[in-house]
């Protein structure tokens, strides 16, 4: 299902994705130090599509601890529109076993990626601010435990 990302790739996505560290702050050391190892312990899924040599398109998701989460859906603007956001939710979800992860969208994508994801078949279960940068995060999915009755999933992509 995961097909093995080479050490390049990896570094092109991290220089891709590293202007998210201005809304999550800490994103590269989550990176390096959650990302790559998760993917050598088969916790972790990052998948690319390409075009032309070019990023077109990058997923990371994660199956640890009994979370089902994707935590970062990328898609370079000179591709957006054609798809591409799709065949890469698709196939997380596909390595993850599930249609419906956990996922939480920063306030600045939420517009564009809400029609997506609700055409996915995501369901928005909260709104809430990251205490670490302020900003809003609008999370889908989200489970209630049995226990207390909290929902599941953090208020940060960074997991």
């Amino acid at each position: 299902m995961s097909r093995a990302v080479g050490p390049d790739t990896l570094i092109r996505c991290r220089e891709q994705l590293s202007y998210l560290e201005t809304i999550y702050p800490g994103f590269r050391h989550w990176f390096d130090n959650k990302v790559q190892p998760g993917i050598d312990a088969g916790t972790r899924y990052l998948d690319v599509i390409e075009h032309d040599g070019r990023l077109a398109g990058i997923v990371i998701a994660k199956n640890e601890d009994g979370e089902k989460k994707l935590c970062t859906v990328w898609v370079h603007p000179d591709f957006r529109g054609r798809g591409i956001g799709n065949q890469l939710i698709r196939a997380a979800c596909l390595w993850l076993g599930t249609d419906r992860p956990l996922t939480s969208v920063s306030e600045a994508n939420h517009a564009p990626v809400d029609k997506l994801l609700k055409k996915l078949g995501f369901l928005q279960t909260s709104s809430k601010v990251n205490p670490k940068t302020g900003f809003i995060e609008h999370f889908y999915n989200e489970r209630k435990r049995e226990n207390d009755n909290v929902q599941s999933g953090s208020a940060e992509i960074q997991n």
